[in-house]
């Protein structure tokens, strides 16, 4: 399953989280467009999430903790972006 999202700076750290909790809980992927249009606070914040996501799946953890949650870790997961100039 594939679920694409086109972002803007409506997208907060909140939604990201959420997203990113049911992706790594169902296995799908994560497509994110124009994930340059978040604002600069959340795009640090959210690639740091997505940096812990891609460490985990790197280890084949099948549990991990996020923003102090335990989710469970489908290896079939996968998160893209794409970034448009402004």
């Amino acid at each position: 399953m594939v679920l694409v999202f086109n972002c803007d700076e409506n997208f907060n750290l909140g939604a990201m989280l959420r997203i990113f909790c049911g992706l790594c809980e169902m296995g799908a992927w994560g497509c994110f467009d124009e994930f340059n249009r978040l604002d600069e606070v959340s795009l640090s914040a959210v690639s740091l999430q997505i940096q812990t996501i891609q460490i985990e799946m790197q280890k084949n953890s099948l549990t991990f903790h996020l923003e102090n949650m335990e989710l469970n870790l489908v290896q079939s997961m996968g998160i893209f972006v794409t970034m448009n100039p402004k």
